[in-house]
């Protein structure tokens, strides 16, 4: 992905946030607010449980819809949360500072207490998106369309994909998304008719009710 590769080059904290975000399909407040606590590298999970608001001023609240969820990570997400931690561990002592007790996984401090905030990250990408010479189309919340229809698209169940990316119920999923919705169901037939009847015997065409 170009805007991961233009990130990687010069922001690449910005780049384990593009990564997660196209991985997981989270929101940007939600990224915001993710902290190491919720992310359990070993076993490839990560739980989504609060978000960045900023109405009035930032501050931590619970989630969109209030759906707490935990969702598997890809070995590509994995391995760039590994090399963005061990950045943050060696950026701590080099300003004279440790870790905070529980740390936020994007941070702009050394001790990572304090969150991003969901408008600098919009911020953040529009600059890189000029930098890679992406159109303005390219934006955070559309890797999460991305992921959705991805999943749709591969067959994945609209309920996993309802709860992966934390909509209220899968009616939701099935609102926002009914054009992928139907052209999944139609290649949920196709396997039907490829692995149940594959070897069911071809009716006769019934004659023409037309008379000759």
């Amino acid at each position: 992905m170009r805007l991961i590769e233009v990130a990687d080059a010069s922001y690449p904290e910005m780049a384990a946030c593009i990564t997660l975000a196209a991985d997981t399909g989270a929101r940007r407040g939600e990224l915001c607010a993710l902290k190491w606590s919720r992310v359990d590298l070993e076993k490839a999970k990560e739980r989504f449980d609060s978000s960045i608001g900023e109405a009035g001023g930032a501050y931590e609240k619970d989630t969109k819809n209030h759906q707490h969820r935990t969702v598997s990570l890809s070995p590509v997400a994995v391995a760039e949360l590994r090399r963005h931690r061990k950045a943050m561990l060696e950026r701590a002592p080099a300003c004279g500072v440790g870790f905070v007790d529980d740390p936020f996984v994007f941070s702009g401090t050394p001790d990572c207490g304090t969150f991003w905030f969901p408008t600098n990250v919009s911020h953040s990408l529009r600059r890189l998106r000029k930098k890679a010479g992406l159109p303005v189309s390219v934006k955070l919340h559309g890797l999460r369309h991305t992921q959705v229809t991805q999943l749709l698209d591969a067959g994945a169940p609209v309920r996993t994909v309802s709860g992966r990316v934390g909509h209220r119920n899968a009616s939701t999923t099935k609102n926002i998304y009914s054009h992928w919705v139907a052209e999944t169901d139609e290649k949920a037939a196709d396997v039907v008719s490829d692995r149940i009847w594959a070897d069911r015997p071809a009716r006769p065409k019934a004659p023409s009710s037309e008379a000759s």
